[in-house]
């Protein structure tokens, strides 16, 4: 890749059931003239925590274990979203909450809310053995603590506050594009 001018890949880690089929991250600096950095994909993070946290507190998931399960959870994935956020080999965040729940992200929610999709998440998780968060109040609350987390350690975040996105689509050009076609 050296002769295409490509100066380092970022990678996202967070792709599950791959690690036996994928080399880890700094395999590509091979690749490259610059170090290969992670891109933190932050539903795997997450699900991992809750996993985890409900396994080692042994307790059952309902209504009324749910408040304490997501104040721990919420705070353990902080913690990690923290030590990410600090770490120069992570060079930004991706949610996948465009493909699951879109991108209409709230700028806030309720504690019920976002318990009643935690449990709705675990009860999912225990039909069907997997643990998938698409669920709107849930994966919103994840994309705020990661907002605020990444502009508190000034990572990238969402670009320029400014844009106009629904002006923002190269679609809007094809007018322009079509009256000047001797451009390259």
């Amino acid at each position: 890749m050296k002769p295409s001018g490509i100066q380092c890949v970022l990678l996202d880690d967070g792709l599950s059931g791959v690690a036996d089929l994928a080399e880890g991250y700094k395999w590509h600096d091979q690749f490259t003239v610059s170090p290969t950095k992670r891109i933190v994909r932050i539903e795997f993070v997450a699900q991992n925590i809750l996993l985890d946290l409900v396994l080692s507190m042994q307790c059952e998931v309902n209504p009324s274990t749910i408040g304490n399960i997501l104040a721990t959870f919420t705070d353990e994935f902080e913690a990690s979203i923290t030590a990410s956020a600090g770490d120069a080999e992570v060079v930004g965040f991706k949610s996948v909450a465009c493909y699951r729940t879109g991108l209409d992200i709230t700028t806030s929610g309720t504690t019920e809310e976002i318990e009643s999709s935690l449990l709705d998440a675990w009860n999912q998780y225990k039909e069907r053995g997997n643990l998938r968060f698409e669920h709107k109040a849930l994966n919103d609350h994840l994309v705020r603590i990661v907002l605020r987390i990444a502009g508190q350690c000034k990572k990238p975040g969402l670009g320029d506050n400014e844009i106009t996105l629904t002006k923002s689509s190269p679609a809007h050009m094809q007018p322009v594009i079509k009256a000047f076609p001797e451009t390259i």
